[in-house]
């Protein structure tokens, strides 16, 4: 066998690339660690309702800050005739966009903003829509730091996805993700119409940009590669696409399906990737179809095509009943930070019927 230089690079023992044999051993996942404050920003303001939903969270090199944009709406749960649902109370789009900043990513601050007025005082955190991409905080919005980027003017970007009548993907660009100029060629991702499909279209379901790839060096997005539709394989799928430059894209590959070893149940609703130290680290979120709970694995790829989950557990677990993400976890924003991995996640307590019942205690 040849020998491997690897020079100084640090190295993650996720697959056998660099390990000729092993005897009376085998490897381990340890599980993310969740720190003793969660959730780090509950909803505690007037303004917030009882719903925070993380959009984006950035690093600023320059500032030495964290920064956050988070969605915030009213959900409650309502029985009738035994059966409990849940309404969204603020007219189907969230109520408020807000920003917290953090030294730490562990501690988070509201900072005084004086831009919106909210119960006759500006004293909040709340921002303008003029204060982001148009319909960024009524739909899916990612917003990432691009190193990569020379253009001081684009050193930000954001991806809206448009939920009008083809739900198409815009871009846009910032010097300093407050005030943001529109992709003159809008937009990058125009859904399909596609005749036989269930519902009419084909397209991009739930995605997470993760900007530029050191590896392959280009830029990528990864997707639930059905639309919230029905798949070829009638499952919810995994897929990248690439870009060069944020505008043209490739149609979506699809990388990741279940196996054998996962339960017939399981369906993949998004995936958040990171690169380190020349691999790939994904967070997939298994869905599980027959209580319709999410949780965080991980998988690991060398090339960013192909993956390997070898370990078939959560790595973010799901809380106890009644704790805030007890029903679902969605992974965001894996950054690595100093000599550590931080894992931004969003979570829920309602979803599912047992679930539901914890929300209206």
């Amino acid at each position: 066998m040849a020998l491997i230089d690897i020079g100084s690079r640090k190295q993650l023992f996720v697959d056998d690339y660099i390990i000729e044999s092993m005897t009376n051993t085998k490897p381990v996942m340890n599980p993310a660690e969740k720190v003793e404050n969660n959730p780090v920003l509950p909803p505690e303001r007037p303004w917030e309702g009882n719903d925070t939903n993380v959009d984006a969270v950035v690093y600023d090199d320059e500032n030495k800050t964290f920064k956050m944009w988070y969605q915030c709406r009213m959900i409650r749960a309502h029985e009738s005739d035994g059966k409990i649902t849940v309404v969204d109370e603020s007219g189907g789009a969230p109520a408020v966009a807000c920003l917290a900043v953090s030294e730490d990513g562990v501690h988070w601050e509201r900072p005084d903003l004086g831009l919106v007025e909210f119960d006759g005082s500006k004293r909040n955190n709340i921002l303008p829509t003029t204060y982001l991409p148009p319909g960024g905080y009524a739909a899916s919005m990612c917003i990432f730091r691009d190193g990569h980027e020379v253009d001081p003017a684009r050193r930000y970007k954001a991806v809206v996805k448009d939920k009008g009548a083809w739900m198409s993907v815009n871009l846009y660009y910032s010097a300093d993700a407050f005030e943001w100029t529109a992709y003159e060629g809008n937009p990058v991702v125009e859904i399909r119409r596609t005749v036989g499909a269930p519902t009419g279209y084909v397209g991009w379901g739930p995605y997470d940009f993760m900007g530029w790839d050191p590896i392959r060096e280009v830029y990528a997005v990864h997707v639930e590669n059905c639309a919230h539709i029905r798949s070829p394989l009638r499952m919810r799928l995994i897929g990248r696409a690439e870009s060069a430059d944020m505008t043209e894209w490739t149609e979506p590959e699809t990388i990741l399906v279940p196996d054998e070893r996962d339960s017939p149940d399981t369906e993949f609703y998004g995936m958040s990737v990171m690169t380190y130290e020349g691999i790939y680290v994904g967070l997939p979120w298994i869905y599980r179809t027959t209580n319709a709970t999410h949780h965080v694995e991980v998988a690991f790829s060398r090339d960013g095509i192909r993956y390997d989950r070898p370990f078939r557990e959560p790595f973010i677990h799901r809380g106890a009943k009644s704790e805030f993400d007890c029903n679902s976890i969605y992974g965001r924003s894996p950054m690595l930070h100093g000599d550590r991995m931080l894992f931004f996640y969003h979570g829920l307590n309602y979803r599912s019927p047992e679930t539901l019942l914890a929300l209206g205690d």
